[in-house]
């Protein structure tokens, strides 16, 4: 259960822990359709809010952007991969933070 006092990076650390543990779950070879999409809207849906708190938790980014495939989000999933390559230094050098933010604002307009 999280805790409202906590501070936001421990928060944000935590729902990551549980949108990564909700993905690995869908990974299971003998899961139903039903649970398999209700499981991946559950990661994506608690990776955002991680991601809200903590932006630069780049296996966070690169877990939405599988999980925007696998949902046939793919400019969604093409952003969020964008963003974990300008993290963790794989992007453009050339590639200016404005863009980053756009990009981000177009992952949670999705």
């Amino acid at each position: 259960m999280l805790c409202l006092f906590q501070s936001p990076q421990n928060r944000a650390e935590k729902l990551a822990q549980a949108g990564h543990s909700y993905f690995q779950q869908t990974q299971a070879e003998d899961l139903q359709s039903a649970s398999e999409g209700y499981l991946l809207s559950l990661a994506r849906n608690t990776l955002l809010r991680s991601v809200r708190l903590n932006a630069s938790d780049v296996r966070s980014w690169r877990a939405l952007a599988e999980i925007f495939e696998r949902e046939g989000r793919f400019d969604a999933a093409r952003q969020a991969e964008e963003i974990a390559a300008h993290l963790s230094g794989q992007g453009p050098e050339d590639k200016p933070h404005s863009d980053i933010r756009l990009a981000r604002a177009r992952v949670f307009s999705f």
